[in-house]
């Protein structure tokens, strides 16, 4: 069990959507082994607005609430001066004076540990003197809770992270240049000892990380409170009237008149209808008041606005609601819409363009739109949920209103075919908070025991599902399961990736293949060029080829990484085949350099500079001997199976560069190259083409196998890939220990889909652990020894937070475009 100290100044009851997230992960925390203690204020909603946030609280003293689900420390507040004038005299008055008092406070509470704020660092301070915790998470605004946080980190060397629910000195609601300088000033000084920091959305990471560089990011969005909202499952809508119910906060870019306008006209044109507009807690209750008296007076009886009112005590009242009201605010997708969601009603987004909402977004919303990040975030959330409809402007709501009246009219509802829903629940959510926990804080001894127990899930205690037709599982992310809990691999291989393989005795294709190579051979000193590492796949690969005839150039790339046994079975078979043979060194420290960087950057990629130089080599060694063909030993059968997060494209050099750039030391001079660009000219302008040989028989391993032991005196290396000591290391030891990746699974279920093993035999083999102690403990000493480093250093990289290729710049979109346009154009 793992013990986090959350700081969180806004917490229910007080009604704030800041709110929300804290309380989620205080209700959730304990599911997945994490003991929250939460430090906030107390709280009470006596005023039913903003006016709690500045009342005295009831009780003089710190509350400590212990049950089930943790620890909620609750300090006393009191307010200074400004507060007590407001609530004595209102908001009008003496407002000059109260703001002086304010800003006095929002600038020394950064110098010294004064005003409301500070009594949460001093509760804090206090709990850790007699108390361990594993973490601290500060959530804000306010973002003083950093300093806190940061200061606590210091003091008792603990790691903290921080969570950004909205940006702080990149805010551009902070107009002031000084008051901006002022924030940033702070915001870099508290941040240089956060261990990650946590946001809601790339764009707000990416406004975030224009200041704070050099830092691990992770993503959390908000969500809806899925207990919450099983509890309103069964209410139905009413049928008495048609209603839109609208929540939380009107910004001044949201097209509010606009659409009051198009209400007012379609209630003139239906004199009968029967219309509610029901708002809840919004901003400008007083402001809306006076718009429809003067403006609109036929809605006065068709508007009713409530106070704030608490998220569990909203929801019973929301459901009720026919449709909700959602405006457009482009790069963010605020929280509203996750509850609207939740509880599967339809949402109207107003707008998606529309000439009076274009104009108040050119005047009042100020963010910047960043290339490469969605403009439209609740759209694409809506068309992937399928959640309502994106109305475009005001003559596409008339006719929406119309025909949304005339379906309440005729059946009393609305109907919503709302999907995909529990990927945005704040349970879910919080399951990520604690894998980052786990992973922020594992020992030494726990690292071991996650993988000698052979745990099932990312952090050890994460719920946990696997496919019931094959052994993949939750450990890849991305997967999904259908209704049969067959997962979308093994169906995708089944459907699809099995038709590429022979699984007859019919060789009709492989000798076509082969008069191929041939042909194109003619007047040359070799027919095609085989890249060979010394395992199964690709020695069979060579000793077929030779069995067909074809004049070979064996090519193999020494990364520096080549285990004894590897480089013997190279030698035997190729000497026995009498076959041609040229091998290619890498520049040992720039490659070395490279590999380095890609493991400090805690990415699973770490074969991708090798996977590159390969490819690399090969295509230049066919391209000097005007060889058209590169035969390989890859085939489906034991490799139809990889999750794309386990590893991410190796021909991506814009990842590349960007990882040994952040990384590394010296500059790529020799290391060969091979991205999309290269394999265009290779395949367009040079014309060479690599063939899967083995995917043209009815390929079983075990029998290649024998043969190569039987006939070449081939001896086996200890697991697949592991011709390399550096493969041996990654797919045994780093990649199960750090990342949660079993490649075993991925291989074992290729093999299961093709008849070549049962699922029950694969799942007694993976109660096997990927490695034993001992032997690992003798390959970490010589991993440190080649990268040159020491064991401590090994170790932290271990033990820092996974990171994944999407957190990094690369090229996915425009790689994933240009080879769908090339399947599309090119492949049959």
């Amino acid at each position: 069990m793992k013990k986090l100290l959350i700081l969180a100044y806004d917490f229910p009851p007080y009604v704030s959507v800041g709110g929300l997230r804290p309380y989620a992960w205080y209700k959730y925390l304990h599911e997945y082994n994490v003991e929250p203690v939460v430090i906030t204020r107390q709280w009470a909603n006596k005023h039913g607005n903003h006016l709690d946030y500045i009342e005295a609280s009831e009780s003089a003293e710190t509350i400590v609430l212990k049950s089930d689900l943790g620890t909620l420390i609750c300090t006393p507040y009191k307010p200074n001066l400004a507060n007590r004038l407001m609530l004595k005299f209102g908001e009008k008055r003496l407002s000059f004076i109260r703001k002086s008092i304010s800003a006095f406070y929002e600038f020394a509470q950064w110098i010294w540990n004064i005003g409301p704020k500070s009594g949460l660092y001093r509760a804090a301070r206090e709990y850790l003197k007699n108390n361990r915790v594993d973490a601290i998470i500060a959530t804000g605004d306010p973002f003083i809770l950093f300093k806190y946080a940061s200061n606590l980190s210091k003091e008792f060397n603990i790691p903290w992270i921080a969570d950004y629910r909205d940006p702080w000195s990149q805010n551009k609601k902070n107009n002031s240049n000084l008051f901006k300088k002022w924030n940033q000033y702070f915001e870099k000084k508290y941040l240089k000892n956060v261990s990650l920091i946590i946001t809601v959305s790339d764009f707000v990471k990416y406004q975030i990380s224009t200041l704070i560089t050099n830092k691990s990011f992770a993503i959390i969005p908000n969500g809806y409170d899925p207990e919450a909202v099983a509890k309103v499952s069964s209410i139905k809508q009413r049928t008495e009237y048609f209603s839109i119910g609208f929540v939380g906060t009107i910004y001044p870019w949201h097209p509010i008149l606009p659409f009051l306008k198009v209400v007012s006209a379609f209630i003139s044109e239906h004199s009968q209808a029967r219309i509610k507009l029901n708002f809840y807690g919004i901003n400008i209750a007083d402001q809306l008041k006076d718009w429809i008296n003067n403006q609109n007076p036929n809605l006065v009886p068709c508007v009713t606005l409530f106070p704030k009112i608490q998220n569990e005590q909203l929801l019973p009242i929301l459901a009720k609601d026919n449709v909700m009201l959602l405006f457009n605010d482009y790069s963010i997708i605020g929280t509203k819409i996750f509850d609207y969601i939740g509880i599967r009603r339809s949402i109207l987004l107003c707008f998606s363009y529309d000439s009076e909402a274009q104009k108040l977004k050119e005047e009042y919303y100020n963010l910047e739109e960043v290339e490469g990040l969605s403009h439209f975030m609740q759209e694409d959330l809506i068309k992937e949920t399928n959640a309502g409809y994106i109305v475009e402007n005001t003559s596409h709501l008339k006719v929406l209103l119309t025909q949304l009246y005339d379906e309440f009219i005729k059946t009393g509802e609305i109907k919503c075919n709302t999907k995909n829903i529990e990927l945005y629940s704040r349970k879910k959510q919080t399951e990520k908070l604690a894998e980052i926990v786990w992973n922020l804080t594992l020992t030494k001894n726990e690292v071991l025991n996650r993988s000698e127990d052979n745990r099932k899930v990312s952090n050890l205690h994460l719920s946990y599902r696997q496919c019931t037709r094959c052994v993949m599982d939750t450990s890849d992310p991305e997967i999904t399961f259908d209704e049969h809990g067959y997962c979308n691999h093994c169906t995708t291989f089944l459907n699809e990736t099995i038709h590429k393989i022979n699984t007859s005795n019919d060789l009709t294709k492989l000798e076509h293949i082969i008069k191929k190579i041939k042909e194109k051979g003619k007047n040359k000193k070799y027919d095609c060029v085989l890249g060979i590492s010394g395992g199964v796949d690709s020695c069979y690969t060579a000793y077929l080829l030779k069995k067909y005839g074809v004049r070979v150039l064996a090519v193999h790339m020494d990364n520096g990484w080549d285990s004894e046994i590897s480089v013997k079975n190279i030698k035997d078979l190729l000497d026995k085949l009498e076959m041609d043979y040229e091998s290619y060194v890498l520049d040992w420290n720039e490659f070395r350099d490279l590999q380095l960087a890609f493991l400090k950057a805690s990415i699973p990629e770490i074969e991708t500079p090798t996977d590159i130089a390969i490819l690399a080599i090969l295509h230049k060694v066919a391209a000097k001997h005007g060889v058209k063909y590169i035969v390989s030993g890859g085939n489906y059968v034991s490799e139809g199976i990889l999750p794309r997060i386990w590893h991410y494209n190796a021909k991506d050099i814009k990842y590349l560069k960007y990882i040994h750039r952040q990384f590394g030391k010296g500059k790529l001079k020799r290391f060969p190259l091979f991205g999309f660009w290269h394999e265009s000219y290779y395949k367009f302008v040079r014309q060479i083409k690599i063939i899967y040989l083995l995917n043209y028989i009815n390929y079983n391993k075990d029998e290649a196998r024998k043969i190569l032991e039987n006939e070449f005196g081939w001896r086996h290396y200890g697991g697949k890939h592991y011709e390399s000591r550096i493969t041996a290391w990654v797919q045994s030891y780093l990649l199960p220990v750090k990342f949660n990746i079993d490649y075993r699974k991925a291989t074992f279920s290729s093999l299961i889909c093709m008849n070549l093993m049962t699922r029950e035999e694969a799942l007694e083999l993976l109660k096997q652990p990927t490695f034993k102690i001992d032997e690992v403990e003798n390959l970490n000493e010589y991993i440190c020894k080649k990268f040159e480093i020491k064991r401590e250093e090994l170790d932290e990289i271990i033990k820092a937070q996974p990171r994944w290729y999407y957190q990094y710049p690369n090229n996915y979109k425009i790689l994933n475009y240009w080879y769908k346009l090339y399947r599309k154009l090119f492949v049959k």
